[in-house]
């Protein structure tokens, strides 16, 4: 068996080891990078790049996803949950239902605050979020990004089922207001209700998946991938 070394290893090839890889990649191109997903790659495959593939690859039989099932228990009156993710290069960012939602900032703040994982907070984290993307309906908005290569856009209005799905309830629910943004990290986006952005560049219509804007568009030659190679356990000496 041959070996080869390597400085960095990424054991799984999902949307956050294509992001820290790639950038990785940019910023030392004399670093030695490997990426091992047990999944295959994705690259310029239709039923990846185009975003409503997503209901069809759920019916058809195809490596993509990994199945994980819950044990039940007390807690969901031992029912047994069944949790799909992605098995392919990008990870769920290659399969999923594209919806664009953050959480609001005090959700980071607990990561620092409670559970003590200092620069983890918001002020810390919201920057590195406008950085990864690029939000279509207003590149210039204080709380999304504007040059990055995740591309954010809402859908064409060609009808008004949302519109009037939003109106029904903002009536029934009359604690709730309406809002454009959901995710600008205002109190305005707070028990709202709102039309959901997707991360697809609306110019293309293509899936902004993080394989294909950090990893395939670049080529890196200091950074390998190995697809289909499940990591089963890390040695330390």
């Amino acid at each position: 068996m041959s070996q080869e070394s390597y400085d960095i290893i990424f054991a799984g090839g999902g949307a956050a080891a294509c992001i820290t890889a790639g950038r990785l990649a940019d910023a030392d191109p004399n670093l030695k990078i490997l990426i091992l997903e047990a999944g295959p790659h994705s690259e310029e495959l239709f039923y990846h790049v185009q975003p409503g593939r997503y209901f069809g690859n759920l019916l058809v039989p195809r490596e993509i996803f990994s199945f994980h099932f819950g044990k039940g228990g007390k807690g969901t009156n031992e029912r047994v949950h069944l949790v799909p993710s992605g098995r392919a290069f990008g990870g769920g960012s290659a399969i999923n239902f594209v919806m664009y939602m953050r959480p609001v900032p005090s959700d980071y703040d607990d990561w620092e605050t409670i559970y003590g994982n200092k620069g983890w907070s918001s002020k810390e984290l919201i920057p590195l979020l406008k950085k990864a993307e690029t939000y279509q309906p207003n590149p210039n908005h204080a709380s999304h990004g504007s040059s990055g290569p995740i591309k954010i856009s809402f859908a064409s209005g060609h009808s008004n089922v949302g519109a009037n799905l939003i109106a029904v309830a903002t009536a029934i629910e009359k604690d709730h207001h309406t809002t454009n943004d959901l995710n600008d990290f205002t109190v305005e986006s707070i028990n709202a209700w709102g039309p959901i952005a997707r991360y697809v560049d609306g110019n293309t219509g293509r899936r902004s998946d993080t394989a294909h804007n950090y990893i395939y568009n670049k080529k890196h030659n200091n950074l390998k991938i190995i697809t289909r190679a499940k990591v089963t356990r890390v040695l330390f000496e």
